[in-house]
């Protein structure tokens, strides 16, 4: 008698396992979240998911049948040579077996019209979203189809700018494994995205919904500029309303019978309907419902994509909302570097999996994990202060410079920042380097375009909402980013030399910035400055606790910690360090002379961080751009207890 081993789950059928049973090794990110939606009772769509191993096996064998082929005389494949090995070879009788049966399970009495889409298997940081990366390939039918569509999204891990993507977050891409969820698709009568806490400001207390008629891609690929609404969560009153009109819809068209894929039309919009406001009160109320429902069991922000057919709410998909992106490089012997090239990982996958050995350095995780832990405690919240500090010092230089007559468009402010660089015009992918002195304007984002995005000062489209792909990249790598600015490809041309701001969502005339420190230079040629003043203008002497002496030649690195002076007498002694500033938290904290938590429990938080930031900043200025060290804890208890109600505190 035959002894037969026990057959894989190749397939994740949606009525067959619970959320419980499985983990984002088995079946990705997306996967998961969507068995654990269908727990929670949110109406979504009837799934299932290929499991990541399906992938591993598949594109080792397709790679290692073609390894001579693409890695021939050390060359760096095309993206269309890999995607091409992939399609070419064909999935094991087994896996073949189980897609048909679950496609056809999934039909019914006809093929079914089907999503298919990436499920990212990455554990080793949750923080990192991937976010537009990998293709979506949507109006998909028949089973060859099918297959070719899973192929496809495959195939779109293994591209120039996912490598791109990767280097720039130090990820090693050998690390990263694919599912792939299959979905029926609803015809969708208006679609959108919900964020459950504002995309901007990262308000928990607010929950912003975009929408537009027709299918929702247009609004991640920022064609279309949606309407958005915010409202406040705690009793869902609607707070804001702005309604952008739209000319057009995407729709799916069905009429032809014998159809192996969906045809996509655009569908001119009557003027009667095209500047109306897309989500009635009572929809955004119900699809508001639905988002904390989602939230409250996940207890985590959400982003969650959502379309109405036939007057009924559907949730197609959902993702957790990261608070940042944590760029971690643990430098450590053990850990090899990133792949640096698509070559690179066609190698490093093959040496990874072609004999299923787990190459990983258990250190190395451990070590990477221990960072991410401080990263996402304390040391995260205080880089989070910083990060508000240096915007804000941005906006007051800013603000005393530009003018109305400096305002050329004018748009959604969709990433924070304030860039001056000249404009690129980009119509499409092209194989251009672009660097922090470039504005990319894009007319029409597409994945292609991370590689030309990632390294580029800033960016502009005439389109778009703060939910698309554009500008959920931007924000990721801390790119300013201005959407639907209507006519800025009109106004503004290749070359032209502007300003924009992403916090406000304005683009101006380049104005020339003032130097803020102009004692910098002066102490870089290595004058005595205080002297100097001294001989030119009589002034009222200031008794310096500690004396600078311009006798030492110049270093690259100068300590100091004299957070008991005012900045402006900092400024004066020091001038620009060009290293190390030390700012002592809990000082500042102390001189407020009021306990945190007392601006806490009044509501005005926002308030008491506003006035640290101003003062954190004055020190943070003189760093110029190299290292703050940030102390915490120097004070006592009993330091905190004399604060204003800060016994009820302590």
């Amino acid at each position: 008698m035959e002894n037969s081993m026990p057959r894989k789950n190749n397939i994740f059928f949606f009525e067959d396992f619970s959320a419980k049973e499985l983990n984002e090794n088995k079946v990705g990110r997306k996967g998961l979240s969507l068995f654990n939606l269908k727990e929670m009772d949110v109406p979504v769509p009837e799934f299932f998911v290929v499991g990541s191993h399906v992938f591993t096996e598949f594109c080792t064998v397709a790679l290692e049948n073609r390894k001579l082929k693409l890695l021939d005389k050390g060359r760096n494949p095309e993206n269309e040579e890999v995607l091409k090995a992939l399609l070419d070879e064909d999935f094991s009788k087994e896996v073949q077996e189980d897609i048909l049966s679950a496609y056809t399970r999934l039909s019914g009495f006809s093929d079914a019209w089907v999503s298919v889409r990436s499920s990212v298997v990455f554990p080793a940081n949750d923080n990192i979203s991937f976010s537009g990366i990998f293709s979506t390939e949507l109006n998909v039918r028949k089973y060859e189809d099918l297959k070719s569509a899973i192929k496809k999204v495959y195939g779109s891990l293994f591209t120039d700018d996912v490598v791109a993507y990767a280097n720039k977050l130090d990820i090693d891409l050998a690390e990263v494994k694919l599912a792939v969820v299959v979905q029926k698709m609803v015809q969708a009568e208006i679609s959108g995205v919900v964020f459950t806490v504002d995309p901007i400001t990262q308000d928990d207390t607010k929950l912003g919904i975009e929408a537009v008629y027709g299918l929702g891609d247009v609004i991640s690929t920022g064609e279309v500029t949606p309407d958005s609404y915010l409202l406040g969560k705690r009793d869902l009153s609607i707070l804001e309303k702005h309604i952008a009109p739209q000319e057009w819809m995407k729709v799916r068209t069905m009429n032809v019978a014998h159809s192996r894929r969906g045809n996509e039309e655009k569908i001119k919009i009557s003027a009667g309907w095209s500047h109306k406001q897309k989500l009635n009160d009572k929809d955004i109320q119900e699809i508001s419902k639905i988002a904390l429902i989602i939230e409250n069991k996940s207890r985590m922000p959400q982003n969650i994509e959502w379309v109405i057919s036939g007057g009924r709410a559907w949730v197609l998909q959902n993702k957790s909302l990261l608070s940042d992106v944590m760029q971690y490089r643990v430098k450590v012997a053990e850990m090899e570097m990133p792949r640096k090239s698509l070559r690179d990982l066609v190698v490093a996958f093959l040496d990874k999996y072609k004999t299923q050995e787990m190459l990983a350095n258990q250190a190395v995780n451990d070590a990477q994990r221990m960072v991410m832990k401080q990263n996402t405690g304390l040391g995260g919240k205080i880089e989070s202060l910083m990060n508000a500090a240096k915007v804000k010092k941005e906006e007051i230089h800013n603000a005393q410079q530009l003018s109305k007559e400096d305002l050329l468009v004018s748009g959604i402010g969709a990433s924070f920042g304030v860039v001056i660089g000249k404009i690129s015009v980009v119509d499409q992918p092209n194989g251009k380097l672009y660097t922090k002195n470039d504005i990319l304007l894009i007319k029409k984002y597409s994945t292609e375009m991370e590689s030309m995005i990632i390294p580029c000062g800033g960016v502009i489209m005439d389109f778009g909402g703060i939910t698309s792909d554009t500008a959920i990249l931007c924000r990721e790598f801390k790119i300013p980013a201005i959407v639907g600015a209507t006519n800025a490809s009109v106004l503004l041309k290749d070359g032209d030399t502007v300003q924009i701001d992403g916090n406000t969502g304005s683009v101006y005339k380049d104005v020339a910035k003032e130097e803020v420190h102009p004692v910098v230079e002066t102490y870089g040629d290595g004058i005595d400055f205080m002297k100097t003043q001294e001989e030119e203008v009589k002034v009222e002497e200031v008794a310096l606790k500690v004396a600078k002496d311009t006798t030492l030649p110049p270093s690259a690195t100068r300590v100091f910690s004299m957070t008991n002076l005012e900045p402006n007498k900092l400024i004066d002694h020091v001038g620009n360090a060009h290293g190390l500033v030390y700012v002592d938290l809990d000082e500042i904290m102390l001189e407020d002379g009021r306990h945190l938590l007392a601006y806490v429990e009044d509501r005005k938080f926002l308030d008491y961080a506003a006035k640290i930031s101003e003062k954190v900043i004055k020190y943070v200025e003189l760093a110029e751009g190299n290292e703050v060290v940030v102390s915490i804890g120097s004070a006592t208890i009993g330091e905190f207890k004399k604060l204003t109600r800060g016994k009820e505190f302590e």
